[in-house]
C-alpha cells in the first residue's frame, strides 16, 4: 500500500528512478502528485500508511469524475458538431483501440510471469475461488488426455531404445543363451542370472500352446524385447514431469518454439493468429520487450502463415537477418506483391517506400502499437510539409510582388495579394487534389488529417467566391478534428 502511493514513496524513499522522474516529485508547496501532507503528529508509520492511502484514493475519485464530466462534455461537442453517426464510429474505433492494447498488455504480462517463473514443488497459498477455478478447468480435462500423453511418451522412449540401448546380452554378459546347459556347484549370482531366460523360456512354452509354431517367439528375443520395454518405462517416467512442465509454459514457450520451427522447416502453412500479429506489431513498435523464446516463435508462426500485405511487411521489419530464413527485403518484395483492393491507403503507402527507409521512419517514431500506421502518419506530415511549403512560397511571391519595390506595410502586402492571382494558379495546378490524395491515406482525428482539413480550408479561402464562409466551415472541421483527437495542444 505504501508503494501504491507517490507521497508515500517520496516520504519513504521507496521511489524508482523512472517514478522519480514522473509522478515523485515534490512541489514547493509540499504537495506531491496533488497530495498534499499526510503525516500526524505521534501518528505510527502504519497509521500514516493508511492514511495516505485514503487521502489519494479520495484524490483518484475526484480525478475521475471531473474527467468523466470532461468526456461527457466532448462527447456531446462532437455529436453537435459531426452528428450522432460520427459519434458512435469514434467510440467503436477507440474502444477497439483500446481492447487491442490490453490484449498486448495482457500477452505481456504473461511473458514476463513465464519468464520470472519458478520451479516446481514452490506452494503458492491460493484463496478457495482461484482453487475452486482451477478444480473446475481440471474437470474439463479429461483423464484419456493424460493417458494417452503417457502412451505416446511410453512408446517414444521404447522406439529411442533400439537406437541408444545396447542389446540385454551386451549389458548383462553374465545371462547365459540357453538355460539347459548344467551348472557344477551353481552360486546365487549364477542362478540369479539364468531366472530371465528360465522365465522366458516358460513363457514360450506357455504360448506355444495357443499359437502357431512360427509366431512364438524365441526366449532370447522376449529377455530382450523385455530389457527394452523397462528401460522405456523407466526412462517416461523419470522424464514425464520434465515434459509436462514444459508443456505448460505459457506459449509461446519452448514446446511451441520448437514445434513452429519444425512446421517451418516442413513447410507447414496455416492461417495467422490475430494475437500474435498484433504482438509482432509490438515488438516492431516498440511497446513490447519479448524474452527469446517470444520473439523466435512469432517470426517463426508468421514466417509459415503471413499471406496478407500487413503481417509480410510486420515481418520484414521484425525479422534478423539469418541465412535459414528470407530476407527481410524479400518479404517486402511479397508484401508489395500482395497488394490488392482491399489493402488500406495507408499501407500502400508504407509500402512504396524502400524497406530502408520505412525503417529509418521506424526508428524516429515513439513507442506504437501500430507501427504501419505511425510511419503512414509520419509519411503524411512530410508530404503536408511539402504542400504548406509550396502555398505559402506562393503567398509570399504574390504579396511582396518582386518585380516592384518591396513593400513598406501590412496593408500594401494585402494590397499587392488581393492583385495576384493565387486563386486561378491554385486551381490549375489542382493544389487540391494533392492535398485530399495525401489525407485519404490519414486515419480520422489524426494530427496529419486536421492539417490536411486546415490547409483544404486555405486553399478554398484562396479559390473560393465565399471567403468568409470556407474560413468558417475550415475552423469548424479543424476544431472537431483536434478535439476528437485530443491534439488541442498540437
Amino acid at each position: 500500500m505504501r508503494d501504491s502511493v507517490p507521497a508515500l514513496r517520496v516520504l519513504y524513499g521507496t521511489s524508482t528512478e523512472e517514478q522519480k522522474q514522473t509522478t515523485d516529485i515534490k512541489f514547493p508547496d509540499g504537495s506531491v502528485d496533488g497530495l498534499g501532507e499526510i503525516t500526524r503528529p505521534n501518528a505510527s508509520a502504519k497509521t500514516t500508511i493508511f492514511v495516505g492511502a485514503k487521502l489519494y484514493i479520495e484524490l483518484l475519485q475526484e480525478r475521475v469524475a471531473g474527467l468523466q464530466r470532461q468526456v461527457e462534455e466532448l462527447e456531446n461537442y462532437r455529436s453537435a458538431v459531426g452528428g450522432q453517426e460520427d459519434l458512435d464510429g469514434w467510440k467503436a474505433d477507440f474502444n477497439q483501440r483500446e481492447t487491442q492494447r490490453r490484449e498486448l498488455q495482457r500477452i505481456a504480462d504473461q511473458l514476463k510471469q513465464a519468464d520470472e517463473s519458478e520451479e516446481d514443488g514452490e506452494d503458492d497459498e491460493e484463496d478457495e475461488e482461484e482453487v475452486e477455478v482451477k478444480r473446475k478447468k481440471a474437470r474439463k480435462v479429461p483423464a484419456k488426455k493424460e493417458t494417452t500423453s503417457t502412451v505416446v511418451r511410453t512408446f517414444a522412449a521404447f522406439a529411442m531404445t533400439f537406437s541408444f540401448l545396447p542389446s540385454a546380452g551386451e549389458t548383462f554378459t553374465t545371462i547365459p543363451v540357453d538355460s539347459s546347459l548344467p551348472l557344477a556347484n551353481p552360486t546365487t549370482g549364477e542362478v540369479i542370472s539364468r531366472l530371465p531366460i528360465i522365465t522366458a523360456e516358460h513363457a514360450s512354452r506357455l504360448l506355444a500352446r495357443g499359437l502357431p509354431s512360427s509366431t512364438v517367439p524365441h526366449p532370447t528375443t522376449l529377455v530382450e524385447w523385455s530389457w527394452r520395454i523397462l528401460v522405456a518405462i523407466v526412462v517416461a517416467a523419470v522424464l514425464g514431469p520434465i515434459f509436462r512442465r514444459l508443456s505448460k509454459m505459457t506459449q509461446p514457450g519452448l514446446v511451441t518454439t520448437i514445434k513452429e520451427s519444425a512446421k517451418y522447416a516442413f513447410r507447414v502453412e496455416g492461417r495467422t493468429n490475430a494475437t500474435t500479429a498484433s504482438y509482432a506489431a509490438g515488438i516492431v513498435g516498440g511497446t513490447i520487450n519479448p524474452s527469446t523464446l517470444s520473439y523466435w516463435y512469432t517470426i517463426m508462426h508468421l514466417n509459415r502463415t503471413s499471406s496478407d500485405s500487413y503481417t509480410l511487411a510486420i515481418l520484414a521489419l521484425l525479422q534478423p537477418r539469418n541465412r535459414f530464413l528470407q530476407s527481410s527485403e524479400t518479404l517486402w518484395k511479397q508484401a508489395r506483391a500482395t497488394i490488392d483492393e482491399s489493402t488500406p491507403a495507408s499501407l500502400v503507402a508504407v509500402l512504396d517506400l524502400p524497406l530502408s527507409e520505412a525503417s529509418q521512419y521506424l526508428d524516429q517514431l515513439p513507442p506504437t502499437s501500430d507501427p504501419l500506421a505511425a510511419i503512414a502518419d509520419q509519411l503524411n506530415l512530410v508530404h503536408l510539409n511539402d504542400l504548406y511549403t509550396k502555398m505559402f512560397t506562393k503567398l509570399v511571391l504574390a504579396s511582396t510582388n518582386t518585380s516592384g519595390p518591396l513593400p513598406s506595410s501590412t496593408t500594401a502586402l494585402l494590397e499587392n495579394l488581393d492583385k495576384a492571382t493565387v486563386g486561378k494558379e491554385l486551381r490549375s495546378t489542382s493544389f487540391d487534389r494533392e492535398i485530399r490524395s495525401t489525407i485519404s491515406t490519414t486515419s480520422k482525428g489524426t494530427s496529419s488529417h486536421a492539417l490536411g482539413l486546415v490547409l483544404v480550408g486555405l486553399w478554398g479561402i484562396f479559390t473560393g467566391p465565399t471567403p468568409s464562409s470556407q474560413a468558417a466551415l475550415v475552423s469548424a472541421l479543424a476544431a472537431e478534428e483536434m478535439q476528437g483527437s485530443n491534439l488541442a495542444s498540437t
